[in-house]
């Protein structure tokens, strides 16, 4: 319950700043001012999709009309999802003056499969993952193009009557294609200010890339010294943390295998499946969960499993597939792990509390990241970042975890030590004294024992609930209402008695949720649910079967009448307007009426009966009801009736 809250209170500080984004309008060329070091582009350009990947850019430079603002606009980025489609960016630019410094585009994704640049004077360069890294305009972990040719600087110096030119107006194209996720974080640099930034980027990133191995060799020594394989699976861990990291952020296609984009394509996902299994077999052994979550443990030697099966997938399935299939084993084996290490906190393990808080943000960061991969989430810091940042903090926080473990275990040690001294000293004290201790801990531990069945019991009271419930309308499920004409059945045949089973179906249901939507469709059933609650009495059943299908148990009725009575008031009540956007809307119920009988043994039987009545009163029009009979005799409400006109909508 206490990790429950704490995610829910992450994830109510965390998304609010994940969905917003900055909306520009993409009208006016961006105007490039010497001033400033950096422009974010990714709210300033205008898309356009080639779902066959057929336009070439002269047909591309015909349809400037078609394009339009990205669906999402952020700064931070474009977000077209897993999409198939081949999408051209256009960037309108004021050309800058000859003095102005040299001007780069970068885009910070390396995982695009293939970008076509397309300059404002005829250049024409090519890049992606999927091409050599060596073949790059410009070598760099992203991909960096150079805004304007040498050439056109000079040219655009001089006007044909010799003045000097502020700025003109210039158009870039990119073409950009890619099997897997497909995000375009956009920028604009001085040249300069984009060499400064990359030094101090690579510095930082490789000294926390170096730190990381270095605590992954110290607890290689570690493992040598004490023989706790806790520290072997740590350092396989932050070495396949950093073969992750090296392949996601460019630096391996930069630097390891430039020429090898065959394999540099898949890498991420290699990666990100070896790191995945390591961390899953060195939360197994951290936590001890064979012993502190027992329920939990087979699940975490699965996810372990599914994660080892993707470091092969790459070879057979298509990256988008591979991608999803690692986005969420990856997020389904953090919420074990992090339910895990709650139970393990309940059974006083410390480390569970490390990882609790070593995990829950790196959970948090990958969820959203999985919402950003799937164009749910805007592209912004927290879900470009998140996961790097989550990942040092994740790995840092182990490190100090696992150094306590060692002092952790000399304190016990030493403890063992003086224990025994002094049992050797006064042997009849300590045994007395152990008597005692033992009592109290018998004590301690049956109190602790009933206080958890207490909350087993309480689970097991809201699982029930939750299990008998529709998730939708919060009326009782099929499960729960068989139960309930069990108790049915058994009460009427011991006091002599019956009872009704009413089957409801709406009539011109379909239309609404075709034409408003299934959010609006499940908003009028909610409201159907209402009403139908209303209608009959506390001792009563309703339940929905599933679609618009709705069950009525009436107990103990006294005749035709009552039944007949609650049947008017339900088609009159569920044909009573509903508003949806404002616009009244009219549906109805077409009712079958089913008595029981001692005859009938399976509760099948009486099912069959209402929904052969309810068919009958569908076919007589519906908005009406009907009982089970040979021949039975449709009674229609007139304000439940339906106009011919809606019918035929």
């Amino acid at each position: 319950m206490h990790l429950g809250r704490s995610l829910i209170l992450l994830l109510a500080l965390v998304l609010p700043a994940l969905v917003s984004s900055a909306s520009v309008t993409a009208n006016a060329p961006v105007s490039l001012r010497a001033d400033q070091p950096s422009l974010p582009l990714s709210a300033s350009v205008r898309v356009l999709e080639d779902p066959r990947g057929e336009l070439t850019l002269d047909d591309v430079k015909s349809r400037t009309d078609q394009f339009h603002p990205p669906a999402s606009e952020s700064e931070a980025g474009l977000n077209f999802g897993y999409s198939q489609s081949v999408w051209w960016v256009k960037i309108d630019l004021k050309r800058p003056l000859v003095s102005a410094p040299d001007w780069l585009l970068e885009i910070a994704f390396p995982q695009l499969d293939h970008i076509d640049f397309f300059g404002a004077d005829g250049e024409h360069f090519v890049a992606g993952d999927t091409l050599p890294a060596t073949s790059r305009q410009i070598m760099h972990r992203h991909f960096v193009f150079p805004v304007f040719a040498p050439r056109t600087a000079v040219a655009s110096l001089l006007t044909d009557d010799a003045t000097v030119r502020t700025d003109t107006a210039s158009t870039i194209y990119l073409r950009i294609a890619s099997e897997g996720i497909l995000v375009v974080p956009l920028t604009l640099w001085h040249s300069a200010a984009f060499h400064a930034e990359t030094q101090s980027s690579y510095v930082l990133l490789t000294l926390l890339y170096g730190a990381i191995l270095m605590l992954g060799l110290f607890n290689l020594l570690l493992f040598k010294d004490f023989g706790d394989y806790v520290y072997l699976n740590f350092a396989l861990y932050a070495f396949a943390i950093v073969f992750a990291q090296f392949s996601v952020n460019g630096f391996a296609a930069e630097m390891l295998w430039p020429r090898l984009p065959e394999w540099g394509n898949i890498a991420p996902l290699v990666g990100a499946a070896i790191c995945g299994c390591f961390g899953m077999l060195f939360l197994r052994r951290f936590l001890d969960t064979s012993r502190s979550a027992p329920l939990f443990d087979g699940a975490i030697l699965a996810f372990a499993g599914l994660f080892a099966l993707g470091v092969v997938t790459p070879l057979f399935l298509s990256a988008p597939l591979v991608s999803i299939q690692i986005s969420f084993v990856a997020t389904g084996g953090l919420l074990v792990a992090l339910l895990a290490a709650g139970q393990g906190m309940r059974h006083g393990a410390v480390s569970a509390r490390w990882f609790l808080l070593a995990g829950a943000p790196l959970f948090i960061a990958v969820t959203c990241t999985v919402l950003r991969n799937l164009n749910i989430l805007p592209v912004n810091f927290l879900t470009l970042h998140g996961v790097r940042i989550s990942i040092v903090f994740h790995v840092f926080v182990l490190s100090y975890a696992l150094a306590q473990r060692i002092s952790t275990t000399q304190r016990e040690r030493d403890a063992l030590q003086s224990e025994a001294i002094k049992t050797r000293q006064q042997l009849v004290d300590t045994l007395r004294r152990s008597e005692q201790e033992l009592e109290s801990r018998v004590t301690e531990r049956t109190e602790a024992l009933e206080q958890a069945n207490a909350r087993l019991r309480e689970n097991e009271r809201q699982l029930k609930d939750a299990a008998h419930s529709d998730p939708l309308t919060g009326l009782a499920n099929r499960l729960l209402l068989d139960v309930h004409l069990q108790q049915a059945i058994q009460t009427a045949r011991r006091d002599k008695s019956t009872f009704a089973l009413l089957l409801i179906d709406l009539d011109k249901f379909k239309p609404v949720n075709d034409t408003y939507g299934h959010a609006i469709g499940d908003d009028v059933l909610r409201t159907v649910a209402q009403r139908l609650r209303k209608t009959v009495r506390e001792m009563d059943t309703v339940a929905r079967l599933g679609g618009d299908e709705f069950v009525i148990v009436l107990r103990s009725v006294a005749s035709h009448n009552d039944v007949e009575s609650v049947a008017k008031k339900i088609t009159t009540a569920i044909a009573q307007p509903i508003k949806v956007l404002g616009v009244p809307v009219e549906i109805g119920a077409s009712v079958g009426i089913a008595l029981f009988e001692p005859g009938l043994i399976a509760l099948g039987d009486l099912l069959r009966r209402a929904n052969s009545a309810m068919y009958e009163a569908k076919k007589s029009g519906g908005g009406g009801y009907r009982f089970y009979a040979a021949k039975p005799t449709v009674r229609v409400e007139p304000e439940a009736n339906l106009d011919q006109g809606n019918m035929a909508a």
